[in-house]
């Protein structure tokens, strides 16, 4: 063994420590606890979380607003609030998504349908959410906030809708989704 590799080896069990640089050439270099990740798994692994949080969104909203249709009955929201008709305006957006999820299609027919509906459903829900004097008196129950929630879903929806369909038709572009 030569001096320099008794003294590498002397220093690097005095500090436990060994440096690439005390090695000689055929030497191997010691092994790294971690192998680096490679940046696009990290990406990869974060895009997939983030679309498996989005599809679990539907379920989400279905889950609370069975909740909320649980928590409290058409006739007791219709004690407290007898002009309004949020229980039955929730319980027909769970049909309706339940059933969009069992009869999506592609075709042009029923696009144009279920934007007449969207319109319906939004009109509807700003009268419930806005029109009513007395939904005040259901403010804290989470029929009101999931009822605030789909008005506001469907709101978004709709602009974004009707903007796509805008530019589509007078500016040219064609937004696919």
């Amino acid at each position: 063994m030569t001096a320099r590799k008794e003294f590498a080896r002397a220093r690097s069990s005095a500090t436990s420590q060994m440096n690439t640089f005390d090695l000689e050439i055929g030497d191997e270099a010691p092994a790294t606890p971690h192998a680096p990740v490679r940046p696009i798994v990290c990406k990869g692994l974060a895009l997939f979380v983030v679309a498996m949080l989005l599809c679990a969104v539907p379920f989400v909203l279905i889950g609370c607003s069975i909740a909320a249709l649980i928590q409290i009955s058409e006739q007791e929201q219709q004690s407290k609030c007898p002009n309004s008709h949020m229980w039955f305006y929730v319980i027909v957006r769970v049909l309706v998504i339940g059933l969009a999820a069992c009869f999506v299609r592609e075709e042009k027919d029923t696009t144009i349908l279920a934007r007449i509906c969207a319109c319906g459903y939004v009109a509807w829900g700003i009268y419930e959410l806005f029109g009513v004097s007395c939904v005040s008196e259901l403010r804290h129950t989470l029929l009101y906030t999931m009822l605030s929630i789909y008005v506001w879903l469907d709101m978004i929806g709709t602009c974004i809708d009707a903007i796509a369909i805008l530019l589509n038709r007078y500016c040219g572009y064609t937004i696919n989704y």
